[in-house]
């Protein structure tokens, strides 16, 4: 079983060599991986190189860690992260992809099936009343990449999975992450919901947080227009208004009950003790609405755009 190049650019890009490289970690996932990607203030990436250059690496081979979990979602982080550093690319976070997705036509990759973002929810207490009063449950959204990065991810494996399938922080850890502070001790920025909606989101698809209530998981996972967009989770989720409309409309589904919907789903039951959880964020494949799922016991197909003079040709890869 291994990786097959076919010429159909309808499903994905790819660089012909990168069969050969991925083929090479079916027994054994790549060690010397980054923690992060380095991402640019400028980010030197447009809408139109993730439509034609992107490609989206998809490692759901059976691999079976301690705790019986698949390993594809990291097997797929660990070699979009070395792919990305080797072709001086980025891994796609959420809005990334919402911006892509705005404007892709039926024929591209990224219409094709799902993805996973380079983006990630984390749920937990704000303690210090940063960004709304003392002891409320908060979701910060972290684009580009922040605490569940591949070290991370295989200590939750050895340590165990919560009961959905996400990784079970320790306080400090979201604590700091509140303050903006990665375990790397990189520092991003912060913002609230309202942040985003003024525009003062700078590097819409570089690495950043938004921070919402956990209040907004009490919601329906179907939503007309009027009520996506205007969806608090939503738009933390997408980082900017910017593509949103377009998104919605290049997207919609005409399914439910006559009505023209995009799906938003999440994932967080009832969580009584507060523990803080990590999750991954990802564009569904049916009906390419957002979801924050289960899958990092699962599988991944995360999306890395190369940087132009590093792409040679444009292929597909499959599975066979």
């Amino acid at each position: 079983m291994g990786l097959q190049i076919l010429g159909d650019k309808k499903k994905s890009n790819f660089d012909d060599n990168l069969a050969d490289y991925v083929n090479g970690i079916f027994d054994k996932m790549p060690d010397e991986v980054p923690e992060q990607e380095v991402v640019s203030s400028d980010f030197p990436f447009s809408v139109k190189d993730l439509l034609e250059r992107g490609c989206d690496a998809r490692f759901s081979f059976d691999l079976k860690g301690e705790k019986n979990h698949n390993l594809g979602y990291l097997s797929s982080l660990k070699t979009a992260l070395k792919w990305a550093k080797e072709k001086n690319g980025v891994v796609a976070s959420l809005p990334y992809l919402i911006a892509g997705l705005s404007v892709a036509d039926e024929n591209n990759f990224l219409k094709g099936i799902w993805h996973t973002a380079h983006s990630e929810e984390n749920l937990g207490i704000d303690k210090e009343g940063k960004f709304f009063d003392k002891g409320t449950a908060v979701v910060v959204v972290v684009h580009g990449g922040g605490l569940l990065t591949p070290n991370r991810i295989e200590r939750a494996y050895s340590e165990g999975l919560s009961e959905e399938g996400k990784v079970k922080f320790e306080e400090n850890e979201f604590e700091n992450l509140l303050k903006g502070i990665l375990p790397s001790g990189e520092r991003i920025k912060l913002y609230s919901v309202d942040d985003v909606k003024n525009g003062k989101v700078k590097n819409l698809f570089g690495r950043y947080g938004v921070v919402t209530c956990y209040k907004n998981y009490a919601l329906p996972s179907a939503y007309e227009k009027k009520d996506f967009l205007n969806n608090e989770l939503v738009i933390a989720r997408a980082g900017t208004l910017e593509y949103l409309d377009k998104y919605f409309e290049n997207v919609k589904n005409g399914s439910f009950i006559g009505k023209e919907i995009v799906y938003h789903y999440q994932s967080y039951k009832e969580n009584n003790n507060l523990i803080p959880l990590g999750s991954g964020l990802y564009i569904e494949g049916t009906f390419k609405g957002i979801q924050a799922g289960n899958f990092l016991g699962e599988t991944g197909r995360f999306v890395v755009v190369p940087q132009k003079e590093n792409l040679q040709n444009n292929m597909t890869i499959i599975e066979g």
